[in-house]
C-alpha cells in the first residue's frame, strides 16, 4: 500500500504549511513541551541545569495567554537556537533508561 508523502520531508511547495501553519505547529509544540516540563520531577531539572526551566515553563503561559502579542522572530530564534540543548538533555535521559 502507497502511503501519503510526509508534507515535512518533502521539496513540494504545494505539500509544505504555509508560514502561518508552521508558526501555530511552533508554537503548539512549544506549548507541550512547557506543559510536560511542568511535571518533571526536581530531580530531572537539577542533573541539567543549563536548561532555563522556569522560562521553559513560562512560555507555555504567555502563548496560553498572550498569544496576539507573540513575536514570530522570537519564536523562529526559540525554534532553531534554544531548542537543540533541551533535545539533546531528553535524549540523554532516555539514553540512560
Amino acid at each position: 500500500m502507497k502511503t501519503a508523502p510526509d508534507p515535512y520531508q518533502t521539496k513540494c511547495h504545494r505539500c509544505a504549511p504555509s508560514p502561518a501553519r508552521l508558526m501555530w505547529l511552533v508554537e503548539r509544540g512549544v506549548e507541550i513541551v512547557s506543559e510536560a516540563s511542568r511535571h518533571l520531577p526536581p530531580e530531572l531539572k537539577a542533573r541539567h541545569p543549563n536548561i532555563p526551566w522556569h522560562k521553559v515553563a513560562g512560555i507555555g503561559n504567555v502563548l496560553r495567554h498572550n498569544y496576539e502579542n507573540v513575536a514570530a522572530a522570537v519564536m523562529w530564534k526559540l525554534a532553531h537556537d534554544d531548542l537543540d540543548a533541551l533535545e539533546a538533555d531528553c535524549r540523554a535521559e532516555f539514553a540512560g533508561i
